[in-house]
């Protein structure tokens, strides 16, 4: 299959997006009937906001110009090249033999892009995500060709990285699984679908159940009951979390309204929060009448918040955290020492505590650095007076080594799996399930 694009020329021709894929389909759709192999790249300068704000649009223009005119060298033998839109190039390569061939391709552009470059005296550096799909063994539809490179492309950007990454099928299917539940989270009704369930934690000296951590679950029609880890960063995103938070944090003093009453006035509840539900509008005085509602004392209730936020926090994440503290509330910082360099950011914040993550606990036992991390995290906790507590065991070696160590608290599924709050309480009152 050949393509005939001698009229894209400049990149001044193919601005429009719509332009694009209509040649697109055009040129794929004459020469589909002979079923010959192709590749389709989308190539998204990852970097390109940062000269757009620094050197301003003009300028912009000028590096989508230069970056076009760099794809276009290495494509121009093997295809072709336009704007599909905003800062993203799409390439289709009609005259390739080998998935290797590919990426021969997009390697050397990509080395040519790191390359200095010199746009009206200014060197530049572009970074580009690269998405591919290859035709007709992702598929035979050439329009969801296309669509497999824009997912291969967001997987690459997801990532992290500078990379070119390839369609497959599991990607497909996350793809899919995670645009179905964003649609559902935003049709939710919160109140009636989502449920609190509780991971017990025990009090390292005596062993017996001195409070939980709340875990979210959601109960779809389609795909029964969804732990939080499957929908979570969705609802971080389109910012149905915040909606999700406030029901958790209600069902939570419900709850332990009954878990007290039942004779269980010791008990702690922790909830976990993003930094975007901590600086909600009116959310100090949303939870304090949640917990003036429920006659729960503030001091039974513990947020905690991700560790990543330590070397980004904030003024007005600051007094949040502040009020909060100051009416009774604890907290404490989630899976902490996950990145480690976070140690030295324990001074930065005002908190009451550290939850381990799972991470180290997991190598403890294999890996002597891990003991040694561990240790320092102690040290370093005790002269701060921050407590610390261990979660995710799943061996008795563990528990042990914790106890030593000094953990004030233990969770863990050896130690119990998620209950919800019937079962809580019943194993509370010395029962079994």
């Amino acid at each position: 299959m050949e393509f005939s694009c001698t009229n894209v020329t400049d990149i001044r021709e193919v601005y429009n997006i719509n332009y694009s894929v209509r040649l697109y389909k055009k040129l794929i759709n004459e020469s589909n009937r002979q079923r010959d192999p192709f590749a389709v790249c989308l190539i998204d300068i990852s970097n390109f906001k940062n000269y757009n704000y620094i050197y301003g649009y003009e300028f912009g223009n000028l590096i989508l110009d230069m970056v076009f005119r760099k794809i276009k060298m290495y494509t121009d033998k093997n295809g072709y090249v336009c704007r599909y839109g905003g800062n993203v190039f799409l390439v289709i390569l009609d005259k390739i033999s080998s998935r290797d061939e590919v990426i021969k391709i997009v390697t050397n552009i990509e080395k040519a892009l790191k390359n200095t470059c010199f746009v009206e005296d200014v060197g530049t550096k572009i970074l580009v995500n690269i998405g591919i799909s290859i035709y007709p063994s992702d598929s035979e539809n050439v329009e969801n060709i296309l669509q497999c490179a824009e997912m291969s492309l967001n997987y690459s950007k997801r990532m992290d990285v500078y990379s070119h990454c390839f369609f497959n099928e599991k990607m497909h299917k996350s793809v899919i699984k995670a645009a179905g539940i964003h649609l559902d989270l935003m049709n939710s009704v919160y109140e009636d679908e989502f449920t609190a369930y509780y991971q017990p934690e025990y009090d390292a000296k005596t062993m017996k159940i001195v409070g939980a951590e709340a875990l979210i679950r959601w109960d779809t029609v389609s795909s029964g009951t969804m732990p939080g880890k499957d929908f979570i960063n969705i609802a971080l995103k389109n910012g149905s979390i915040k909606d999700i938070g406030r029901v958790l944090i209600k069902k939570v003093c419900t709850q332990l309204k009954e878990i007290q009453k039942a004779g269980h006035g010791y008990m702690t509840i922790s909830i976990n929060m993003s930094e975007k539900q901590l600086i909600e509008k009116n959310f100090l005085s949303f939870i304090n009448e949640v917990l003036l509602e429920n006659n729960i004392r503030p001091s039974s209730i513990i947020i905690e918040l991700p560790e990543k936020m330590l070397t980004r926090i904030d003024e007005r994440t600051m007094r949040v955290i502040a009020a909060l503290r100051r009416s009774g509330i604890k907290i404490f910082l989630d899976d902490f020492g996950a990145k480690y360099s976070s140690i030295n950011h324990l001074t930065n914040i005002p908190i009451d505590g550290i939850k381990i993550d799972s991470a180290i606990i997991d190598t403890l036992g294999k890996d002597e650095r891990s003991k040694v991390i561990f240790k320092n995290i102690m040290n370093m906790a005790n002269e701060l007076g921050i407590e610390v507590r261990a979660k995710g065991i799943q061996r008795k070696s563990h528990i042990k080594y914790f106890q030593k160590m000094g953990c004030k608290r233990l969770q863990g599924c050896i130690l119990s799996k998620v209950l919800d709050e019937q079962e809580l309480i019943k194993i509370l009152q010395g029962g079994k399930i």
